[in-house]
């Protein structure tokens, strides 16, 4: 009722005093030791496919000197030193991993949505993409709160925010659909048709900076803040202008203009530097597109509304 993990506790001690009344303190010593040295082993095998992996929200505030070759030399160290240990420690070790398997297949993997960051580097090695972006959802959410990075409506507007990636050239008819079915997701009442011709009406009077097509919308809804990014690699066929890299919405309710008008100011700031031009161009997929602009240098100048 007091939300204490009642079971987790009695399960952990008990185990706990199992492990020490059936093996003798050398024993325990050596098991214990094997396990963090396969705990720095796995440490420093992830510090090298994180780098590799090129996470644009991997951001370390400290490089680790003589990458990658002093520490892929410790790799074989590591593997001797577990091998030193001697036969019941080892033994013990795969026993306690192959218990951990069978309760992540039996119980946690349905309760989880991660990505494993090799998976990124294979899929980044061989071109193919066999699962969704989260591993670059996950590591930003953790760099904001590390770095103090400006977590607020904006912030979240971006982060849950509704951002394509569209492969092939589209036309007016197109767009204005797959935005409006996007936007109806998150939207309770959404009129779909009213909103494809106030779609309509806003593009026909639309404004370019750097390359980007901006337009802000306010609709007649409750509690309404999005922003919609799109990226067309091959272009949008009902554009005039040849040059759009992509396309930025922000749409909101009567109640939120002010947040929407510093979400404005803050994008217009961003799409002006090359470098972010350059980043949009180049990201991978829609994770990617956010986080080039949530750690965009400009992101927080113009104004912060919490």
């Amino acid at each position: 009722k007091r939300g204490l993990p009642y079971v987790s506790i009695l399960f952990t001690s008990g185990f706990m005093i199992l492990v020490i009344l059936l093996l003798n303190t050398e024993e325990l010593a050596k098991t214990a030791s094997l396990m963090k040295i396969i705990l720095f082993f796995l440490v420093i095998l992830s510090l090298i496919v994180m780098r590799k992996g090129k996470f644009l929200s991997y951001r370390p505030r400290f490089k680790a000197p003589f990458f990658p070759w002093m520490y892929i030399l410790t790799l074989p160290l590591y593997a001797f030193l577990i091998f030193e240990m001697g036969v019941i420690p080892i033994l013990i070790t795969f026993f306690l991993f192959f218990i951990a398997i069978i309760w992540y297949f039996l119980y946690a993997r349905r309760k989880t949505t991660r990505k494993s960051a090799i998976i990124h580097v294979l899929e980044d090695l061989t071109g193919i993409k066999t699962s969704p972006p989260t591993l670059e959802k996950e590591l930003r959410k953790i760099v904001v709160e590390m770095d103090n990075l400006p977590d607020d409506k904006i912030f979240n507007a971006i982060h849950d925010g509704i951002f394509l990636d569209l492969p092939y050239s589209t036309d007016m008819e197109e767009f204005l659909t797959r935005v409006a079915i996007e936007l109806r997701k998150k939207i309770k009442d959404l009129d779909f048709i009213s909103l494809r011709k106030e779609l309509y009406r806003v593009f026909r009077e639309n404004e370019v900076f750097s390359g980007f097509l901006f337009s802000f919308l306010e609709i007649p809804y409750k509690d309404v803040f999005e922003i919609v990014g799109i990226r067309c690699r091959r272009g949008f066929k009902f554009l005039k202008e040849k040059d759009i890299i992509g396309i930025i919405m922000v749409l909101s309710s009567k109640e939120n203009k002010e947040i929407a008008m510093c979400a404005t100011a803050e994008l217009l700031a961003i799409v002006k530097d090359e470098k972010f031009i350059y980043r949009w161009s180049m990201a991978k997929d829609t994770e990617e597109l956010k986080s080039i602009i949530i750690f965009s240098e400009k992101r927080g100048r113009s104004c912060i509304v919490y």
